[in-house]
């Protein structure tokens, strides 16, 4: 079961979410609520599997509430939900730690696709949205300046790197790979460490910048 927290500040879409997302099998929505506030409190006693982050909301946007987990929890599955595909907003999120960018207008089978596929460990996105997304890394330069040769990356790293590039899950890259699951897990984890970074978006963005993807 796939537990959901969602913080979405329109009161009709939210409930129209909660009700969808609660109707499929595997998923049960923890909590929904219309600001994000009390989003690290929320998080720490409904302890979700996936949060779905709407990226405009009063009081605090959702940068901003996603910054403010990041704190406290590195690895919890956070997607951007939006009606927006501002190149600049989805960068900053990305950078900041967002494990996907989904736009609210997409189809109700995509956007449960990639809940799942974070969940996974995937990075989903929106067709439209990862076009600007590696069009904005190509112009921008990494806030962490790292030359991939001194970090010494095994060529496994590397092939798990270019498949989180082209979008496949933790289980994709596990059955391509013929590796288990936490071993991908494993792999993620010393890239972060190697890169001296904290999400998959900045480690994605090194690679890229240093020619890898």
């Amino acid at each position: 079961m796939i537990r959901i927290i969602l913080f979405e500040d329109q009161e009709d879409v939210r409930e129209s979410l909660q009700f969808i997302l609660n109707s499929f099998a595997d998923f049960t929505v923890a909590g929904a609520f219309g600001d994000g506030l009390h989003a690290v409190d929320q998080v720490a006693t409904l302890h979700p599997n996936v949060v779905l982050m709407d990226i405009d909301m009063p009081g605090k946007s959702g940068i901003e509430t996603l910054t403010d987990i990041r704190k406290v929890n590195k690895t919890l599955p956070i997607v951007m939900l939006t009606a927006y595909e501002s190149e600049q907003r989805i960068v900053e999120a990305i950078k900041a730690g967002a494990n996907g960018y989904l736009l609210k207008n997409q189809k109700m089978d995509q956007l449960v696709q990639g809940i799942r596929e974070a969940h996974e460990g995937s990075t989903p996105m929106s067709p439209q949205v990862a076009k600007k997304v590696w069009n904005m890394f190509k112009l921008q330069s990494t806030t962490h300046t790292v030359d991939i040769r001194d970090c010494k990356l095994t060529d496994r790293e590397k092939e798990v790197l270019q498949a989180l590039m082209a979008g496949a899950s933790y289980k994709m890259i596990s059955d391509k790979l013929n590796i288990s699951f936490s071993t991908v897990h494993s792999h993620l984890k010393n890239i972060y460490k190697k890169f001296g970074v904290n999400s998959m978006g900045e480690a994605l963005s090194i690679a890229y910048q240093n020619g890898l993807i």
